[in-house]
């Protein structure tokens, strides 16, 4: 371990301890009905945990050209710019659904335990999005959840295409609802309504594959 990787990883502790302290502190403040000191406390803890998520490692994603092949990769990086578990894939052409970039990333996260939200689906039309969502969703018995109720009719119809029936879930009572869905897998389709916090929410206890 280099010396910048082990300041970065000193820095990134001390954050974390920070954050537990403040959390204990914001609990208590609460319990003494100190109203402002609990505000205060708690913009503290917000801009904690905002250090920690600029500084820890977080995923990026790429798609570029190799010799006229089309590739993806995936990677986690830190702020210093170091790279771990960088994984790459060829994007498939034709008319085999199936077979696409997005079934193969999501594929992979889920396989390693981790939740892969991509925020530009919008510039990826016609690519296979909600088709690989209905597939991926039914081949891991997982849950389609959502607030807005049109955001859903693309892995609808791609169910009817392939066969299969999904889960449906609206999101209407914060996490509380999911946990009659343990352990589910949870597959959210661009436009869904739901917020980076209530995403943030959700992954505390499920892995989440989608688009926003």
């Amino acid at each position: 371990m280099n010396k910048t990787e082990n300041i970065f990883n000193e820095t990134v502790k001390t954050l974390t301890e920070d954050a537990m302290s403040l959390q204990q502190k914001f609990h208590k403040l609460q319990e003494d009905n100190n109203v402002k000191g609990s505000i205060d406390c708690l913009r503290l803890l917000k801009d904690t945990l905002s250090l920690i998520k600029e500084y820890d490692w977080h995923l990026e994603y790429s798609e570029y050209k190799v010799d006229g092949r089309k590739q993806v990769s995936v990677w986690e990086q830190n702020h210093c710019g170091d790279i771990k578990n960088h994984k790459t894939w060829n994007v498939y052409d034709g008319d085999d659904k199936s077979i696409n970039r997005w079934y193969e990333i999501f594929d992979e996260a889920i396989s390693s335990g981790q939740s892969f939200i991509s925020h530009n689906g919008n510039n990826y039309r016609a690519s296979g999005k909600s088709y690989t969502l209905a597939k991926l969703c039914y081949e891991y018995n997982g849950i389609v959840v959502y607030k807005n109720a049109s955001s859903v009719f693309g892995i609808e119809n791609a169910d009817h295409e392939i066969g299969i029936s999904n889960k449906f879930v609206p999101y209407k009572l914060g996490d509380k609802y999911l946990n009659e869905f343990c352990n589910k897998i949870v597959f959210i389709d661009e436009n869904s309504g739901l917020t980076d916090t209530e995403i943030d929410t959700i992954k505390k206890k499920h892995i989440v594959i989608g688009f926003m």
